[in-house]
């Protein structure tokens, strides 16, 4: 299912897939991230599910970044990214982001989708550096009633 790479965007830096292994430490950075977290039974579900894979950023053994999404074929869905509360802006996000771009191409994966909170500035305008581009609106779509934007792009305007 997975490979590493050595050489993603922030020197030092491994790219892996997640395994089992890893769900205690995710949960915890997704606590620090969000008001309504995946449990860890909600990333052991993930860990199973064949369809879903979850990214791992690690610096020194320590997972600083995560991205999960879905490969459905020739869709890929992004579900969830996070990045421990030191590492943000750090370019993390856009280390996983283009390790992904490079997954889908060798998967032959043609769009991946994604939805983003309406007020998320930081994130809508990198996911528009990486090729996507708003193409709906999620009423109430968050559990507190916050609306989201559906982002899509075609993996090869990646």
């Amino acid at each position: 299912m997975g490979h590493s790479n050595a050489n993603p965007s922030i020197s030092g830096a491994q790219i892996e897939f997640a395994t089992p292994a890893d769900v205690p430490e995710l949960v915890h950075i997704e606590q620090q991230c969000y008001a309504q977290p995946w449990s860890e039974a909600r990333f052991a579900q993930e860990c199973a599910n064949p369809y879903s894979y979850i990214l791992l950023l690690r610096e020194q053994r320590s997972i600083v970044a995560y991205l999960c999404f879905w490969c459905l074929g020739p869709e890929v869905e992004v579900h969830n990214i996070a990045c421990a509360p030191g590492r943000r802006r750090s370019g993390a996000a856009q280390a996983l982001l283009e390790y992904l771009r490079n997954w889908c191409r060798m998967q032959h994966a043609e769009q991946m989708f994604l939805e983003v909170r309406t007020n998320n500035r930081g994130a809508i305008e990198l996911y528009r550096r990486f090729g996507f581009s708003i193409c709906g609106r999620r009423a109430g779509y968050y559990s507190n009633g916050d609306d989201a934007l559906l982002m899509g792009c075609r993996v090869t305007q990646l």
